[in-house]
């Protein structure tokens, strides 16, 4: 027996065989109109879950956003907590300028500082509270279109496994 014919016979039922290449698709385009006959009853619901993707994947995208703003407020807090108290952003950016800290000025220029003060705890932790319920909001949307997409594959089966029996 060859070492062809043997492979052939070791190998599992259904696996592709190794001695020659899988079959391409021989019409592509009509092949996915068929696909997108059978799923023409569910289309409100793919369209649901197409918007429910969109609004998970923004929730994704803003959550670490938001999530920055709590270090910009910890980091001003830190910085501010460094300067002396009773005298204003102003003056302080005015002193590093006559000292000739021009970067330095530059950098604390925009931020949002509080001399004397340190982090402003409470509005760290408001904004940790909506990055959560973002997250929350994401696992939510996330299963609920699971949900929906499972169902929609199911009932198509279903009606495909009907069609074959009949």
């Amino acid at each position: 027996m060859s070492a062809g014919r043997e492979r052939r016979r070791l190998r599992p039922f259904g696996a592709p065989d190794p001695v020659r290449p899988e079959e391409k698709a021989r019409d592509f385009g009509r092949s996915l109109k068929r696909l997108a006959g059978r799923l023409r009853p569910e289309s409100r619901l793919i369209a649901v879950a197409v918007i429910l993707t969109i609004l998970r994947v923004a929730c994704s995208v803003s959550a670490p956003l938001i999530l920055a703003r709590a270090m910009n407020l910890i980091f001003e807090g830190a910085v501010s907590r460094g300067l002396p108290a009773g005298i204003t952003k102003q003056q302080v950016i005015a002193t590093l300028h006559a000292s000739g800290e021009n970067k330095l000025a530059s950098m604390l220029s925009g931020m949002n500082l509080h001399p004397g003060r340190g982090v402003d705890f409470a509005a760290v932790g408001r904004v940790i509270l909506i990055v959560a319920a973002i997250y929350v909001l994401t696992a939510l949307l996330s299963w609920l279109q699971g949900y929906l997409v499972a169902g929609i594959t199911q009932r198509t089966i279903y009606r495909l496994r009907s069609e074959v029996g009949q």
